[in-house]
C-alpha cells in the first residue's frame, strides 16, 4: 500500500530470485525498476508477473515499445539516452506512462526536463564499486547542484544500511537502491526505510 508521507523506493533489478523477492516485499513504498542492459524476455516476464501479483510498479529503462506494449507503470531514461523525439507520444498520456529521466550532472538534468521527465533519478550520492570518491556526489553537492530544480528528485548511488539516515539531509521524493536488496545482512532491517518521511 502506498503512503504519501513515506519516501518512494525505487529498486533496480537484473534477476530475480526468492531472496529478493522476500526483501522486496518488506519495503513500503517500493518501486521496481527493469536494468534491462541486456534484455532477457525470461527475467523481464518473471519480474512483471512478481510485480503484477503484488501490485507494485514496473518501470523498464530506455525502452519505450515494452513500456507501451506491456503497459508498464513508466520508463526510466538513462543518461545516455538523448532522443528527445518521441517521449511526448500521446500514447504515454493515454496509458498514464511515467516518464523519469536519470542523470549525473546540471548539463544532463537540462536535456531531461526537454524529454519531458517528471521525476529525476541523481546519482552517485555515496561511494559505489563504479564511482570513485573524486566522483560522487554527497550530501552537500548534491542540495547544492539540485536546489533550483524545480523538479521531484530521487536519490541513487552506494546507500546502505550505514549512510541511508543521511538522506533526511536531502530534498527528495524518494530514493533508489541496487545492490542494498541483495545483501542478507538487511533482512531484518527494513524498517530503517520505513521511516525515512
Amino acid at each position: 500500500m502506498k503512503k504519501k508521507n513515506l519516501k518512494e523506493v525505487f529498486v533496480y533489478l537484473d534477476s530475480i530470485n526468492e531472496f529478493i523477492k522476500f526483501n522486496i516485499l518488506k519495503i513500503i513504498n517500493v518501486n521496481i525498476i527493469y536494468d534491462n542492459y541486456d534484455f532477457s524476455k525470461k527475467v523481464f516476464l518473471d519480474i512483471k508477473n512478481f510485480c503484477k501479483k503484488h501490485n507494485l510498479n514496473l518501470f523498464i529503462k530506455d525502452n519505450y515499445q515494452a513500456a507501451l506494449k506491456f503497459k508498464l507503470a513508466g520508463l526510466i531514461i538513462s543518461h545516455t539516452n538523448k532522443k528527445i523525439l518521441g517521449y511526448g507520444n500521446p500514447l504515454c498520456n493515454k496509458q498514464k506512462i511515467k516518464i523519469i529521466g536519470k542523470v549525473h550532472n546540471q548539463k544532463e538534468f537540462f536535456l531531461k526536463k526537454q524529454q519531458k521527465c517528471e521525476k529525476i533519478i541523481f546519482s552517485p550520492i555515496f561511494l559505489t564499486k563504479k564511482y570513485s570518491s573524486n566522483q560522487i556526489l554527497n550530501i552537500s553537492k548534491f542540495n547544492l547542484i539540485s536546489k533550483i530544480w524545480n523538479i521531484k528528485k530521487i536519490a541513487l548511488g552506494g546507500i546502505n544500511l550505514e549512510n541511508i539516515s543521511q538522506l533526511r539531509m536531502l530534498n527528495i521524493s524518494g530514493f533508489a537502491i541496487k545492490s542494498f536488496v541483495l545483501d542478507p545482512n538487511i533482512k531484518n532491517s527494513f524498517k530503517l526505510i520505513h521511516y525515512l518521511k
